[in-house]
């Protein structure tokens, strides 16, 4: 019993590193080119990257906003950096759900919990 309990602990450690803000993308990237990962670090590694592309996309238009337009260079640059700040807590927020055992299904970037109960 206390086997399979240290082991489910592991996995969910595991699975912890590919929520690492900015650095959890390249364990994800490696772990959807490995042919034996399971669906779990699959679905959760999709996530992982879903989530730091939009980021960055979402980092890289405000900055060229910021050099292009002048008048609105302050409230751009603000909001460049609430938006960091909020993709830095969001993954926080979901390591903190995933390690709990709680579902971490996320609007428009698709449902995983039920992938992660089933293994």
């Amino acid at each position: 019993m206390s086997e399979s309990f240290d082991r489910k602990e592991i996995k969910n450690l595991m699975l912890l590193f590919y929520l690492m803000p900015v650095f959890g993308a390249g364990l994800s990237l490696w772990t959807l080119n490995k042919p034996n990962a399971s669906s779990s670090e699959r679905a959760l590694s999709r996530l992982a990257l879903k989530l730091m592309l939009t980021w960055f996309a979402g980092t890289v238009m405000l900055d060229v906003g910021v050099e292009n337009i002048e008048v609105l260079k302050l409230p751009l640059l603000i909001v460049s950096s609430l938006f960091t700040s909020g993709y830095f807590v969001l993954n926080l927020g979901l390591m903190l759900r995933l390690w709990q055992g709680r579902s971490i299904d996320l609007p428009f970037f698709g449902r995983i919990s039920r992938r992660l109960e089933n293994d």
